[in-house]
């Protein structure tokens, strides 16, 4: 009898319990699998861009940021979902505020996410705006982009008038210059202002004056007050300007004693009291005729 040691051996499983372990095995539900991370949406990451550089999602905010000239904060707010037309509490939009301050990027991105260049619920056009403060390279975007070279300002919200009217009341003469070759009238005055060319007879800006008699504006057309262009240069001065409005044809036959009277204290020059009472022989001008109404 050898003595080799037992080996234990474990007793096989039921056939039952073979059975319920499988069963538990087939059964056993099947861990889920881990969520995907969902990609923020462009206008949440750009809120929370703005938050980051504390600055609130407001108007007030966004049409600053537009008259800083901040193009990639003004970019920020516009994928924050900002309409680009959007006006702070006084009226004022972000496109008439680039104009003013002469940002031409701010306005060509605000133009190309639907701003319109003729906007004015605020009362000012942005090309009004833009032409008052001689602001010349948004001028010439406006212009390229369809702006109405005559709409007027609403006077009821501010001086009124058209671009040109109020950048001659400026003395923004480049601006007029640009607004002239690019179609604006040389006769449109629009309330409550006087006409672009007796104001800038007043001013006493000769080549502006002469592109204006150029562009058909008309040297006797009366103003406030029943004042001819050719008055005030006349009592402030400017020899260059009568001569121009004599030589377009200014007739100052019934204005003459009250022209030759001067003002008290501010005598008339004596080479404008020769034009005066010796005025050129007028140059014929071909005015262009007038548009469809």
């Amino acid at each position: 009898m050898t003595n080799e040691p037992r080996v234990r051996r474990r007793p096989p499983l039921a056939p039952l319990a073979l059975l319920a372990l499988a069963a538990a095995s087939a059964t056993a539900p099947a861990r889920p699998p881990a969520p995907t991370p969902q990609a923020e949406a462009p206008a949440a990451t750009a809120r929370r861009a703005l938050a980051e550089r504390d600055v609130p999602f407001e108007a007030h905010a966004f049409v600053s940021a537009a008259a800083d000239g901040d193009l990639p904060l003004v970019e920020l707010f516009l994928d924050a979902g900002m309409p680009a037309s959007t006006r702070d509490r006084f009226g004022v939009s972000a496109l008439v505020e680039a104009a003013r301050a002469d940002r031409p990027e701010i306005l060509a991105l605000l133009l190309s996410r639907g701003a319109k260049p003729g906007e004015a619920q605020g009362g000012e056009p942005p090309l009004v705006a833009a032409a008052e403060a001689g602001s010349l390279r948004t001028l010439s975007t406006l212009l390229s982009a369809g702006a109405d070279p005559d709409q007027p300002a609403d006077p009821a919200k501010g001086p009124g008038g058209t671009a040109l009217q109020r950048a001659c009341a400026a003395e923004a003469w480049e601006a007029a210059r640009l607004l002239l070759e690019g179609g604006a009238s040389a006769t449109a005055a629009a309330p409550s202002m006087p006409s672009p060319l007796f104001l800038a007879a007043e001013s006493g800006h000769a080549p502006t004056v002469a592109l204006l008699l150029a562009k058909g504006a008309d040297p006797n057309v009366r103003g406030p007050g029943g004042a001819a262009p050719i008055w005030l240069p006349v009592w402030n001065g400017h020899v260059e300007v009568v001569r121009l409005l004599l030589l377009a044809g200014a007739d100052v036959r019934s204005d003459r004693p009250t022209l030759l009277k001067g003002r008290p204290g501010h005598p008339v020059k004596p080479e404008i009291r020769r034009l005066l009472r010796t005025p050129p022989k007028p140059v014929a001008t071909k005015r262009p005729a007038p548009g469809p109404r």
